[in-house]
């Protein structure tokens, strides 16, 4: 019998928070990234997981681009645009989601 590995839930990143929904991988936009990476350790690290990711609640509205389509059930995630940067850290009440 092959045992198959466990499937991993991936989390954000940023500590204190875990969210699994609407979760956004690192941006391809070096400047933007080393933003995604002050946020979510303080500092730009030399080595990065490719794993990472964000939540939808460290995000203010303006950062998506269908919030309407997702509410109204025809997007399954919320879709960041291109030069999202980070606004909220978790427990803020400005969120998204």
């Amino acid at each position: 019998m092959i045992k198959m590995a466990p499937k991993t839930t991936r989390c954000c990143s940023v500590p204190s928070c875990g969210k699994t929904q609407s979760l956004h991988c690192l941006p391809s936009d070096p400047n933007i990234r080393k933003e995604w990476m002050n946020f979510i350790f303080n500092v730009d690290p030399d080595s990065i997981s490719k794993n990472l990711v964000l939540c939808s609640l460290h995000f203010t509205v303006d950062s998506v681009t269908n919030k309407s389509q997702f509410d109204a059930g025809f997007s399954e995630r919320l879709k960041l645009k291109d030069d999202a940067v980070y606004n909220i850290y978790y427990g803020s009440h400005h969120t998204v989601v």
